[in-house]
Protein backbone atom coordinates (compact mmCIF):
# COMPACT_ATOMS: atom_id res chain seq x y z
CA UNK A 1 0.00 0.00 0.00
CA UNK A 2 3.09 2.33 0.05
CA UNK A 3 2.82 3.42 3.43
CA UNK A 4 -0.41 5.26 2.77
CA UNK A 5 -3.36 4.17 5.20
CA UNK A 6 -6.56 2.76 3.09
CA UNK A 7 -9.71 1.75 4.34
CA UNK A 8 -12.19 -0.24 2.42
CA UNK A 9 -15.95 0.34 2.47
CA UNK A 10 -16.17 -2.57 4.84
CA UNK A 11 -14.25 -0.54 7.77
CA UNK A 12 -15.75 2.12 8.58
CA UNK A 13 -14.69 1.96 12.26
CA UNK A 14 -11.14 2.46 11.29
CA UNK A 15 -11.89 5.32 8.83
CA UNK A 16 -13.74 7.56 11.54
CA UNK A 17 -10.97 6.17 13.75
CA UNK A 18 -8.68 8.45 11.58
CA UNK A 19 -10.85 11.64 10.91
CA UNK A 20 -11.62 11.65 14.71
CA UNK A 21 -7.74 11.99 15.13
CA UNK A 22 -7.15 14.32 12.52
CA UNK A 23 -9.93 16.44 14.23
CA UNK A 24 -8.05 16.08 17.48
CA UNK A 25 -4.42 17.22 15.61
CA UNK A 26 -6.21 20.22 14.35
CA UNK A 27 -7.92 21.36 17.44
CA UNK A 28 -4.50 21.05 19.21
CA UNK A 29 -3.04 22.89 17.13
CA UNK A 30 -5.53 25.81 17.34
CA UNK A 31 -4.96 25.28 21.46
CA UNK A 32 -1.68 26.15 21.03
CA UNK A 33 -1.88 28.99 18.51
CA UNK A 34 -4.54 30.53 20.68
CA UNK A 35 -2.25 29.91 23.45
CA UNK A 36 0.97 31.97 21.36
CA UNK A 37 -1.70 34.45 20.69
CA UNK A 38 -2.29 35.09 24.14
CA UNK A 39 1.10 34.80 25.28
CA UNK A 40 2.52 37.72 23.23
CA UNK A 41 -0.59 39.82 24.29
CA UNK A 42 0.78 39.64 27.51
CA UNK A 43 4.16 40.19 27.12
CA UNK A 44 2.97 43.62 25.85
CA UNK A 45 2.63 46.61 27.72
CA UNK A 46 -0.41 48.12 28.76
CA UNK A 47 -0.40 51.11 26.34
CA UNK A 48 0.03 48.16 24.04
CA UNK A 49 -2.41 46.64 25.09
CA UNK A 50 -4.87 49.21 24.87
CA UNK A 51 -3.58 50.09 21.63
CA UNK A 52 -4.21 47.15 20.42
CA UNK A 53 -7.89 46.73 21.45
CA UNK A 54 -8.74 49.99 20.15
CA UNK A 55 -7.29 48.34 16.77
CA UNK A 56 -9.51 45.53 17.49
CA UNK A 57 -12.65 47.70 17.75
CA UNK A 58 -11.81 49.81 15.16
CA UNK A 59 -11.76 46.63 12.72
CA UNK A 60 -14.98 45.41 14.19
CA UNK A 61 -16.50 48.86 13.81
CA UNK A 62 -15.41 48.56 9.90
CA UNK A 63 -16.65 45.16 9.42
CA UNK A 64 -19.78 46.23 11.46
CA UNK A 65 -20.06 49.34 8.85
CA UNK A 66 -19.16 47.26 5.63
CA UNK A 67 -21.76 44.62 6.30
CA UNK A 68 -24.90 47.54 7.35
CA UNK A 69 -24.05 49.30 4.20
CA UNK A 70 -24.24 45.89 2.14
CA UNK A 71 -27.45 45.02 3.48
CA UNK A 72 -28.71 48.35 3.03
CA UNK A 73 -28.10 48.54 -0.95
CA UNK A 74 -29.46 44.64 -0.91
CA UNK A 75 -32.65 46.03 0.37
CA UNK A 76 -33.02 48.94 -2.06
CA UNK A 77 -32.14 47.03 -5.05
CA UNK A 78 -35.10 44.14 -3.64
CA UNK A 79 -37.20 47.38 -3.01
CA UNK A 80 -36.58 48.50 -6.83
CA UNK A 81 -37.38 44.98 -8.17
CA UNK A 82 -40.95 45.11 -6.35
CA UNK A 83 -41.79 48.71 -7.58
CA UNK A 84 -40.59 47.89 -10.86
CA UNK A 85 -41.74 44.31 -11.27
CA UNK A 86 -45.46 46.19 -10.07
CA UNK A 87 -45.44 47.90 -13.23
CA UNK A 88 -44.78 45.43 -15.53
CA UNK A 89 -40.61 45.98 -16.15
CA UNK A 90 -38.62 43.01 -16.10
CA UNK A 91 -35.09 44.55 -14.73
CA UNK A 92 -32.91 40.97 -14.91
CA UNK A 93 -33.58 40.84 -18.62
CA UNK A 94 -32.62 41.82 -21.88
CA UNK A 95 -32.28 45.80 -22.43
CA UNK A 96 -36.06 46.99 -24.28
CA UNK A 97 -35.58 47.33 -28.31
CA UNK A 98 -36.12 51.35 -27.80
CA UNK A 99 -37.40 50.73 -31.70
CA UNK A 100 -40.58 49.96 -31.00
CA UNK A 101 -42.38 52.62 -29.66
CA UNK A 102 -41.81 54.32 -33.03
CA UNK A 103 -42.72 51.30 -35.06
CA UNK A 104 -46.14 51.21 -32.87
CA UNK A 105 -47.26 54.85 -33.21
CA UNK A 106 -46.68 53.74 -36.90
CA UNK A 107 -48.79 50.62 -37.85
CA UNK A 108 -51.26 52.13 -35.50
CA UNK A 109 -51.55 55.20 -37.66
CA UNK A 110 -51.43 53.03 -40.75
CA UNK A 111 -54.22 51.26 -39.93
CA UNK A 112 -56.30 54.09 -38.50
CA UNK A 113 -56.28 52.39 -34.88
CA UNK A 114 -58.63 54.70 -32.47
CA UNK A 115 -57.76 56.41 -29.49
CA UNK A 116 -59.82 57.60 -26.71
CA UNK A 117 -59.60 58.83 -23.21
CA UNK A 118 -57.95 55.57 -22.55
CA UNK A 119 -56.05 54.19 -24.75
CA UNK A 120 -54.10 50.73 -24.44
CA UNK A 121 -51.59 49.51 -27.15
CA UNK A 122 -49.10 46.44 -27.76
CA UNK A 123 -46.44 45.23 -30.32
CA UNK A 124 -44.03 42.58 -30.53
CA UNK A 125 -41.62 40.91 -32.56
CA UNK A 126 -42.29 36.89 -32.50
CA UNK A 127 -44.29 34.54 -34.22
CA UNK A 128 -46.58 33.64 -31.01
CA UNK A 129 -50.14 34.94 -30.97
CA UNK A 130 -50.24 37.57 -27.98
CA UNK A 131 -53.67 38.60 -27.05
CA UNK A 132 -54.69 42.10 -25.61
CA UNK A 133 -56.96 42.31 -22.34
CA UNK A 134 -58.04 45.58 -20.05
CA UNK A 135 -60.52 44.86 -17.14
CA UNK A 136 -62.86 47.68 -16.31
CA UNK A 137 -63.26 48.51 -12.64
CA UNK A 138 -66.40 47.28 -13.42
CA UNK A 139 -64.94 43.65 -14.01
CA UNK A 140 -65.88 44.04 -17.47
CA UNK A 141 -62.87 42.39 -19.70
CA UNK A 142 -62.22 43.38 -23.18
CA UNK A 143 -60.24 40.98 -25.53
CA UNK A 144 -60.34 39.23 -28.81
CA UNK A 145 -63.63 37.41 -27.70
CA UNK A 146 -65.39 39.84 -26.43
CA UNK A 147 -64.18 42.95 -28.48
CA UNK A 148 -66.99 45.76 -26.68
CA UNK A 149 -68.00 45.79 -23.82
CA UNK A 150 -67.36 47.74 -21.02
CA UNK A 151 -66.77 50.80 -22.79
CA UNK A 152 -63.58 49.73 -24.32
CA UNK A 153 -63.21 48.71 -28.04
CA UNK A 154 -60.83 46.09 -29.23
CA UNK A 155 -60.08 47.58 -32.95
CA UNK A 156 -56.72 45.91 -34.01
CA UNK A 157 -56.34 42.37 -33.29
CA UNK A 158 -53.37 40.59 -35.07
CA UNK A 159 -51.34 37.18 -35.28
CA UNK A 160 -54.59 34.83 -34.62
CA UNK A 161 -54.03 33.70 -38.72
CA UNK A 162 -52.12 35.77 -40.89
CA UNK A 163 -48.15 35.76 -39.49
CA UNK A 164 -46.48 39.70 -39.55
CA UNK A 165 -43.25 40.70 -38.66
CA UNK A 166 -44.61 43.62 -36.09
CA UNK A 167 -48.19 42.38 -34.83
CA UNK A 168 -50.32 44.87 -32.75
CA UNK A 169 -53.31 45.38 -30.90
CA UNK A 170 -55.34 48.24 -29.84
CA UNK A 171 -58.04 48.80 -27.63
CA UNK A 172 -59.81 52.44 -26.96
CA UNK A 173 -62.35 53.94 -24.64
CA UNK A 174 -64.04 57.14 -26.27
CA UNK A 175 -65.50 57.01 -22.26
CA UNK A 176 -64.84 55.36 -19.72
CA UNK A 177 -66.62 54.52 -15.85
CA UNK A 178 -63.72 55.93 -13.33
CA UNK A 179 -61.80 53.45 -10.67
CA UNK A 180 -58.65 51.27 -11.42
CA UNK A 181 -58.34 49.37 -14.69
CA UNK A 182 -55.80 46.29 -15.37
CA UNK A 183 -54.08 45.41 -18.16
CA UNK A 184 -52.62 41.69 -19.03
CA UNK A 185 -51.28 39.77 -21.68
CA UNK A 186 -52.36 36.62 -22.76
CA UNK A 187 -49.86 34.35 -24.54
CA UNK A 188 -52.90 32.34 -26.55
CA UNK A 189 -51.01 30.59 -29.31
CA UNK A 190 -47.38 29.95 -28.14
CA UNK A 191 -45.81 29.10 -31.24
CA UNK A 192 -41.74 29.84 -30.44
CA UNK A 193 -39.53 28.31 -27.97
CA UNK A 194 -38.38 31.71 -26.73
CA UNK A 195 -40.15 34.02 -24.46
CA UNK A 196 -42.03 37.41 -26.62
CA UNK A 197 -40.82 40.56 -25.46
CA UNK A 198 -43.62 43.06 -26.32
CA UNK A 199 -43.79 46.72 -25.67
CA UNK A 200 -47.35 47.50 -24.10
CA UNK A 201 -48.41 51.71 -24.09
CA UNK A 202 -51.04 53.13 -21.72
CA UNK A 203 -52.60 55.96 -22.52
CA UNK A 204 -54.79 58.13 -20.00
CA UNK A 205 -56.15 61.18 -20.73
CA UNK A 206 -53.05 62.12 -22.49
CA UNK A 207 -50.29 60.63 -20.41
CA UNK A 208 -48.35 57.96 -22.04
CA UNK A 209 -46.54 55.39 -19.93
CA UNK A 210 -44.57 52.46 -21.42
CA UNK A 211 -43.73 48.96 -20.53
CA UNK A 212 -41.34 46.80 -22.00
CA UNK A 213 -41.83 43.03 -20.50
CA UNK A 214 -41.44 39.61 -21.08
CA UNK A 215 -44.08 37.55 -22.11
CA UNK A 216 -43.06 34.14 -19.64
CA UNK A 217 -46.49 32.79 -18.30
CA UNK A 218 -49.75 32.08 -20.37
CA UNK A 219 -51.42 35.07 -18.33
CA UNK A 220 -48.75 38.15 -17.45
CA UNK A 221 -50.07 40.73 -15.37
CA UNK A 222 -48.74 44.12 -16.85
CA UNK A 223 -49.97 47.04 -14.83
CA UNK A 224 -52.80 48.86 -13.55
CA UNK A 225 -54.13 52.44 -13.38
CA UNK A 226 -56.18 54.88 -12.34
CA UNK A 227 -58.94 56.54 -14.67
Amino acid sequence: MGGVNEFPVSCPEAAFSVETATSDNEFAVLNAETATQDNEFAALTPREQDDKDTAARQIRQAQRLKRNLLLQAAAAFLAAVVIHSSMGVDLLGSSPDRGLGESLEQILDSLGAGKGVITVSMIWRTADDLDLHVVTPGGKEVFYDNPQTGGGILDVDMQAFDLVDEPVENIYFETAERGTYNVYIVNFGNRTLDDSEALVRVSVNGKVTEYYVVIDEYRKFICSFTY
